[in-house]
């Protein structure tokens, strides 16, 4: 009797490696799958972004200058912000 449960435990063990092998398996394909979609999308952006044409110097120099504020600061309601007291001038 007791060879009997030693082999229906190892039968069972055995079962549930091969299982949770292709199980696995499976959802490492899968990602592979969805990975190399991925891949293709990003080597298409590549694409079309090395299809456009080149950024030039005169371009750049018409682009404002990102290092100076603008002129008005943020207008009032601006990204969802409405103007309020620095807290700086508050806190005294």
């Amino acid at each position: 009797m007791d060879y009997r449960v030693n082999e229906k435990i190892k039968f069972g063990l055995i079962t549930l490696a091969a299982c949770l092998g292709v199980s696995i398996t499976a959802a490492l394909g899968s990602w592979q799958l969805s990975r190399a979609a991925q891949k293709a999308a990003l080597q298409a952006d590549i694409k079309a972004q090395s299809a456009k044409p080149p950024i030039t110097a005169k371009s750049l120099r018409a682009l404002p200058d990102p290092s100076q504020p603008c002129a008005g600061g943020l207008p009032s309601g601006a990204f969802g912000l409405k103007k309020q007291p620095s807290i700086l001038k508050t806190v005294r």
